[in-house]
């Protein structure tokens, strides 16, 4: 199942929105919004690309209740694997879930593209759950929890932006 998460955030450049986007204070204050726990696992900088893996487990979001029964879990985490080339303004994304590791697949891009007004984030996605029975309801949740919490991170994203970066 395919999803794409399309913001515009305003008043800030690319290169201003990549640097916020790879600060810890950024993202520290952004998974507080966004009810996120986030432990930061590795970042490196090699030429132009940062490597970034993250664990992070979303809080008061549970697993449907009939899913989560024949799991044995209502709550889910995941590791972000994130490779972003600061030349190209895109990322390739993966996530490795807690839960069943070997039968959920998820993994996209990210791209930042420069606006008149400011920068449009656009995140691609696609979620695989190989599960008979429940793979679909799965998939579906996946991605609506995922659409939901990149459109609160723009919300977030535009507060900072206001409250923290200096125009121009």
């Amino acid at each position: 199942m395919k999803f794409k998460a399309d913001h515009l955030i305003e008043g800030i450049t690319v290169e201003k929105y990549r640097q916020m986007y790879f600060e810890d204070a950024f993202n520290d204050a952004m998974c507080v919004a966004v009810n996120l726990v986030r432990r930061p696992i590795k970042m490196e900088r090699i030429g132009s690309k940062i490597i970034r893996h993250v664990h992070v487990e979303p809080q008061g979001r549970e697993i449907p209740g009939p899913v989560a029964k024949l799991l044995g879990q209502s709550h889910f985490g995941y590791v972000e694997e994130l490779e972003f080339d600061f030349d190209r303004n895109e990322g390739i994304w993966k996530t490795i879930p807690t839960i069943l590791p070997d039968k959920v697949s998820t993994g996209g891009t990210l791209r930042f593209v420069s606006e008149p007004t400011g920068t449009r984030r656009i995140v691609h996605g696609d979620i695989e759950v190989r599960v008979f029975g429940i793979g679909g309801i799965v998939e579906r949740f996946i991605c609506s929890d995922a659409e939901k919490s990149y459109a609160d991170a723009a919300v977030f994203s535009r507060g900072w932006v206001r409250d923290h970066v200096r125009p121009g």
